[in-house]
């Protein structure tokens, strides 16, 4: 039985098209009732790089993406002033941010591996796209 080398990459493939068409709809839907780049914390834009649903997607909840809002995943600072805590939850698992100090969202270190991965996938596919559009 012959192996089919180029497996893991079509299965890759696949993957991404169904979390770029969970997140147009989610974006779509979230567009009918407000800006979808728009924080939910802070109110100023969020860009796809910085977004937590991103990340969220990246991990494999895409069923959290409809009802979820976008939000800043790291802290925004403006003029040396933190604008926006972002997802402190999230964020405690990349590399250079603080831990989130609220004990119903401990650091667990069996997450600290998966969310870096998604988040470097993030990055790249974020990169990607912007390349796309340009």
């Amino acid at each position: 039985m012959a192996q089919n080398v180029n497996g893991s990459e079509v299965l890759q493939q696949e993957r991404d098209a169904d979390l770029r068409r969970v997140a147009q709809v989610a974006e779509d839907t979230r567009n009918g009732m407000r800006d979808a780049r728009t924080c939910d914390k802070c109110n100023r834009p969020v860009s796809a790089d910085n977004d937590a649903a991103n990340l969220d997607i990246e991990l494999g909840f895409a069923h959290a993406v409809f009802a979820a809002s976008p939000r800043h995943l790291l802290p925004v600072v403006e003029n040396g002033v933190v604008v926006c805590a972002g997802s402190p939850s999230r964020a405690q698992y990349l590399p250079g941010q603080q831990r989130d100090k609220r004990l119903s969202y401990a650091y667990q270190p069996d997450k600290e591996t998966p969310y870096r991965e998604a988040y470097d996938r993030m990055l790249r596919r974020v990169a990607a796209e912007n390349t796309e559009l340009n």
